[in-house]
């Protein structure tokens, strides 16, 4: 017949609450593009951590990339507009990053 032991479990000490990271942007592209005028431009990003987002100047607060995922947003300016994507963490630390649209103006052609 097999001996028989016994053996006297610890169970793991419940996990400690992690801290939420804070948020920091991963991507804020392209660095510079030239549309004519009129046209449309698009601008991505994509960030990671807990916090807010927000584009400016006229786009505003857009959605803060969970798990790093990328956001576009279409804009339209008028002129040369410098964007801003700026995040805040919870504990109020922000990050901000630029990307440049210029605006080709219609030439004046003349015979």
């Amino acid at each position: 017949m097999p001996e028989s032991k016994s053996v006297e479990y610890t169970p793991p000490p419940p996990p400690t609450p992690t801290a939420p990271t804070p948020i920091h942007i991963t991507k804020f592209s392209p660095a510079e593009q030239t549309i004519n005028s009129g046209a449309q431009a698009k601008i991505c990003y994509s960030t990671s951590g807990e916090g807010s987002a927000q584009i400016s100047p006229e786009v505003g607060s857009v959605a803060p990339s969970i798990f790093g995922e990328q956001h576009c947003k279409t804009v339209k300016p008028k002129q040369t507009t410098v964007y801003m994507l700026t995040v805040r963490s919870r504990e109020g630390q922000t990050e901000s990053r630029e990307v440049r649209v210029n605006v080709k103006q219609p030439g004046i052609q003349i015979n």
